[in-house]
């Protein structure tokens, strides 16, 4: 009897999986970073650079899975892109200003195996003031920009637990300090619905570069998905933001926000 192998009977079809619909790490909903298409209206107070009392956010990108590879009990393997772009815009008062724009672009390695999961990447950020904002007397663009490696541990217990850290490799100003931790937690309330389910999210962060103060979001709403595995979520959240100015080179200051904001992932 011949004995013919093909790529089929050496590998099983479940193995590899190309743009799968759910995801090997799941996203963090209150990093006020992670790539995803949002828009949200915040009440600002703290900020002197530039001065406004009201803000408007909005991001475009995703972080999508482009390969999955499924090693049955060792755990899932996942690749991919994280493309995303955030604007601040000032709403003091017409026209709507850009003051500032990040440009974001990473390549994650995601790992899963039962409730434990991690995420390493490495990225890219550049950040530019809007075009309006250059043009005020006496504003200098810092023109920020760095390349960073990055690790994030999680644990999908009743409450979600995670904590990572990342370093920048090259930055511009290069005096910059390169080191940053995370950690955080999500609750996912049990509901009358599996499809409308209320969230609760806090992320904390430190960077080096502050001297480690605390930056804290929180974020709690209502997410809507059709199923618990689906990629494909929309989350109407309250938001609080108080630390230092996540938005590019306004890095130093620290500023406090309150707000709502529509969230949406692919």
């Amino acid at each position: 009897m011949a004995l013919v192998l093909t790529a089929a009977t050496l590998v099983r079809a479940d193995e590899w999986r190309y743009l799968p619909d759910d995801r090997v790490f799941v996203p963090l909903i209150a990093d006020p970073r992670w790539p995803h298409c949002s828009a949200s209206y915040g009440s600002v107070s703290g900020a002197d650079n530039p001065r406004l009392t009201n803000s408007g956010r909005i991001s475009i990108g995703e972080s999508v899975t482009l390969v999955e590879y499924d090693a049955g009990p060792t755990g899932r393997f996942g690749a991919g892109l994280q493309p995303a772009v955030h604007a601040w815009f000032d709403l003091n008062g017409p026209p709507n200003r850009l003051v500032n724009a990040d440009y974001r672009i990473g390549i994650p390695l995601d790992y899963r195996r039962g409730p434990f999961s991690a995420e390493a990447a490495v990225l890219h950020q550049s950040s530019h003031l809007g075009d309006a904002f250059v043009l005020e007397p006496g504003r200098t663009d810092l023109n920020l920009s760095y390349e960073a490696v990055t690790a994030t541990g999680s644990f999908d217990g009743p409450v979600r637990l995670y904590a990572g850290a990342g370093a920048m490799v090259h930055s511009v100003p290069a005096h910059l300090k390169p080191w940053w931790m995370v950690q955080g937690m999500e609750w996912r309330v049990s509901s009358f619905s599996e499809s409308i389910v209320p969230v609760v999210a806090v992320h904390l962060e430190e960077h080096q570069e502050t001297s480690w103060d605390v930056d804290l979001s929180v974020r709690a709403g209502l997410e809507f998905a059709a199923d618990e595995r689906t990629r494909r979520r929309f989350q109407v959240l309250l938001e609080y933001y108080r630390g230092h100015n996540p938005n590019g080179q306004f890095f130093p200051d620290r500023i406090r926000t309150i707000g709502v904001g529509l969230h949406l992932y692919f």
